[in-house]
């Protein structure tokens, strides 16, 4: 699948005030980020920010009735707390959890391409929503901030040859959604309302207002 022009790479997403405040507040700080997210690392490395990555064990099973934004705060919130019982340096750790929401189900990770499939068609021609939380400890007052932004995303009326030619391109079975903005899934997006950085995983507006609240950055 050939993707010309990308309106929504990551480079684009990290390229607003907001990323400032992020590396001013980390300046000369070595950070743990309880993520594996290719995403969210590129997110640092754009940022130039000294970190590590840690791999959350937890369960990310979404219990019944649970509101789609506390559902990714408790995992943004669990990753963290996870890392911190299996970090000896006493770092900043930073977590994100991202949820695609179509109507009032929670679409996650596909289990294997037919799922996959049934996810993009029925976010085909359709707006959703894409919510990410994010959540990092305070080191000084020994707790665990976190908070969330919303995105909506319409895609295009895109063709079945399109889907299957996306599908076996292999990118969507690791994202929620089964669609990476940022990548090859760009060509399925008709527009959104609402922060880049945020339907690819790392909302950084939202990381500034918690790193301001706590005094950092300024």
């Amino acid at each position: 699948m050939k993707v010309e022009n990308n309106l929504f790479t990551i480079e684009k997403a990290v390229d607003k005030p907001s990323a400032e405040t992020i590396k001013s507040s980390f300046e000369g700080e070595r950070i743990l980020l309880a993520s594996t997210s290719p995403r969210r690392k590129k997110v640092l490395e754009l940022l130039g920010l000294d970190f590590d990555v840690y791999k959350p064990r937890i369960d990310e099973t979404p219990p019944a009735g649970v509101l789609p934004s506390d559902y990714a705060e408790a995992m943004a919130v669990k990753k963290v707390k996870n890392a911190l019982e299996n970090d000896v340096n006493n770092r900043v750790i930073i977590g994100a959890d991202t949820v695609v929401i179509l109507g009032e189900r929670i679409l996650g990770k596909p289990a294997d391409e037919a799922e996959a499939a049934k996810m993009l068609r029925s976010l085909r021609g359709k707006e959703h929503i894409v919510i990410t939380a994010v959540a990092m400890n305070i080191k000084k007052a020994g707790k665990v901030i976190f908070s969330h932004e919303s995105t909506r995303v319409l895609f295009k009326r895109f063709t079945d040859e399109h889907l299957y030619e996306y599908i076996d391109s292999g990118e969507p079975l690791d994202k929620a959604g089964s669609y990476g903005i940022q990548g090859m899934g760009s060509v399925l997006v008709e527009k959104i309302n609402g922060e880049l950085d945020n339907v690819i995983g790392f909302p950084l507006n939202c990381l500034a207002k918690m790193l301001l609240s706590q005094g950092y950055g300024r």
